[in-house]
Order: structure tokens, then C-alpha cells, then sequence
């Protein structure tokens, strides 16, 4: 699974309603897909990620995400953002 500077950002805002649980499971191998959503008033708004079914529960899928979710939150974006901020500020 890859993850963008966008779905990395929008992880880490404050305040952001992040879930992350088994989003299926293949029928051939019986493996589950782990995914990463954001949900807006308690409904699911937008797949930020997702894996290949490679998991083999749903359970190991949701816990697979959530450690990537506190991954993720422990990054230093911080150089990141501030080319972000002053990009328009170029003229």
C-alpha cells in the first residue's frame, strides 16, 4: 500500500474522522483488504487507501491500518507543509 502527501495530510489534520477496518474479502484466495477511510457525519466520505487482499482476517486487516494510521501520525510533514503554504506566496 502507498500512501500520498494528500492522504498522509489529511491523516494527520486534527479533528479528521479516521476509520479504518476490512473492506472485503477475495473470493478466490479468501485473503481480506485492509482500508483506510475518512468519514464525515459518521458516514464514509472518502478511501483515502487500500490494500490488496493480503490479510488473513478481517480483524489483522483493521489492526494493519490502524498501525499505519499511528505511523503516519508520527511523521515530520513539517518541510512538507511549509512548501505547500508558500507556493502560491511565489511570484
Amino acid at each position: 500500500m502507498s500512501v500520498s502527501l494528500r492522504t498522509a495530510l489529511v491523516i494527520q489534520t486534527s479533528g479528521n474522522d479516521i476509520h479504518c477496518e476490512c473492506s472485503g474479502q477475495d473470493r478466490a484466495t479468501e485473503k481480506f483488504v485492509g482500508a483506510i477511510w475518512l468519514y464525515h457525519d459518521g458516514y464514509p466520505h472518502e478511501l483515502l487507501a487500500d490494500t490488496d487482499p493480503i490479510f488473513d482476517t478481517a480483524e489483522i486487516a483493521a489492526a494493519k491500518m490502524e498501525a499505519a494510521v499511528a505511523e503516519i501520525r508520527k511523521m515530520d510533514l513539517t518541510p512538507e507543509k511549509q512548501k505547500l503554504e508558500t507556493l502560491l506566496d511565489k511570484g
